[in-house]
């Protein structure tokens, strides 16, 4: 949340650290559950750790481009010496897809108004980042399992979200 009110160059004042923090929280939160859950009905143990240098890389892009992107934490999942391609991609794709939705669910909440649209902005903006980071196919990221499991679905979710990222901070902005 942090370092998108400061890649947002946002007002510090009380009202938007506490948006950027619920909204941050929700965020981050809602993708991480979705792969935990389904992992947990693999029977695969999930948990969550915080990344330095993922937090590192946040703050630097935010400070150098105005765009926080990186990720502050890894899911790991304990999938022992079984390793299925199916189940691994299935589990990475339940992150990110959870972050698409909520990109649009914050973007209608602008129309709103208010501290809605406000909230919705941020919202948006954080999400959007999200699924099209976690997307990218390196090792650290969900995409790359994704990739090796199936190249349609993985296409499929991430030319679009680039195509809309590109978009949105590119051209609009």
């Amino acid at each position: 949340a942090l370092a998108f009110l400061l890649a947002d160059r946002a007002a510090l004042t009380l009202e938007m650290v506490l948006i950027y923090i619920a909204v941050g929280a929700v965020s981050v939160v809602l993708h991480d559950i979705a792969h935990r859950i389904v992992a947990s009905r693999h029977g695969e143990d999930a948990d969550t750790r915080f990344w330095g240098l993922g937090t590192i890389i946040m703050f630097i892009t935010a400070w150098l481009f105005g765009n926080a992107f990186g990720q502050p934490y890894r899911n790991l999942v304990n999938r022992g010496d079984d390793l299925d391609l199916r189940r691994a991609g299935i589990e990475m794709v339940a992150g990110p897809a959870v972050s698409i939705v909520l990109t649009f669910v914050f973007l209608a909440m602008v129309t709103l108004g208010g501290t809605w649209a406000v909230a919705g902005g941020i919202g948006f903006t954080i999400n959007l980042i999200m699924a099209v980071y976690s997307l990218m196919p390196i090792r650290t990221m969900d995409g790359l399992e994704i990739w090796h499991w199936n190249r349609g679905v993985y296409l499929a979710l991430f030319i679009p979200m680039l195509l809309f990222y590109f978009y949105t901070f590119m051209v609009l902005a």
